[in-house]
């Protein structure tokens, strides 16, 4: 629970426990951290109507089981992974403006340009 804390805080994620009682795949939201009868995790990346995609904890590469072995394992517990929405502002635009920053650059310069030659050409 104190490792969870941490990870939410570093990452500034939200992570919900749920439960799915009826063990419906629709539900979940995929990715998703599952757990099997003896509470090890798993990561369920896909299903279709007879398989599963699982990625066991560690390097191990990831497997395909059949979806009716993955039901009898898994306990029906799982967690929901939100990222914190941050409040919109300018900072959202920093981004873009730093990635284009050349191009604002020349638009600044023949703004100035342009508003320099019109009014040197109306003199009195």
């Amino acid at each position: 629970m104190i490792a969870q804390k941490k990870i939410q805080q570093m990452y500034q994620i939200i992570i919900k426990e749920k439960r799915c009682h009826k063990k419906e795949l629709s539900r979940l939201i995929l990715p998703a951290i599952i757990y099997d009868n003896d509470n090890v995790p798993y990561i369920l990346a896909s299903y279709n109507d007879e398989q599963v995609l699982i990625q066991s904890a560690g390097n191990k590469p990831p497997e395909i089981w059949q979806k009716q072995d993955f039901l009898q394992r898994w306990n029906g517990n799982w967690l929901k992974i939100n990222q914190k929405q941050s409040h919109f502002d300018i900072r959202w635009f920093v981004p873009e403006f730093l990635k284009h920053k050349q191009i604002f650059i020349e638009i600044l310069f023949f703004s100035f340009v342009l508003q320099i030659n019109i009014f040197s050409d109306n003199t009195f």
